[in-house]
């Protein structure tokens, strides 16, 4: 190695702890977090929207019956069955671990049930 070059190379950025439902992230000050990896709990809550949606869309129960199945409360079943038509470039961004790092089930939910517009869901959901 040539005299002129350091043994050490420092980078520097700006990175925080944020707590994540259970779960607390490092993460960059643009709100990404440094690992990619998806939420499970994101995960979940698609797969199951999608599954709740489809059977809904089949016509074979009601919400209230599909609800007693699955022994959730209808108004719970009614959000996450929502999430059936979240934007493609959210559900990307989830597969990818791409999405904001204070983003939760709770707060998933809560976004994607006040806005069905695909460009706003991405600006709230992805980091």
């Amino acid at each position: 190695m040539p005299e002129s070059m350091p043994n050490e190379l420092v980078c520097k950025t700006r990175v925080r702890l944020t707590r994540s439902g259970r779960a607390i992230r490092l993460v960059h000050d643009n709100g990404c977090t440094i690992t990619s990896d998806p939420d499970p709990t994101l995960l979940g809550l698609l797969v199951k929207g999608r599954r709740w949606w489809a059977e809904l869309a089949r016509g074979e129960l009601d919400v209230a019956r599909l609800a007693r199945r699955e022994n959730v409360n209808p108004s719970y079943l009614t959000r996450v069955a929502r999430l059936a038509l979240v934007s493609p470039g959210v559900i990307e961004a989830i597969l990818a671990g791409k999405t904001r790092a204070d983003l939760d089930g709770n707060r998933f939910l809560a976004l994607v049930g006040r806005t069905s517009d695909w460009a706003e869901q991405q600006r709230s959901l992805i980091a």
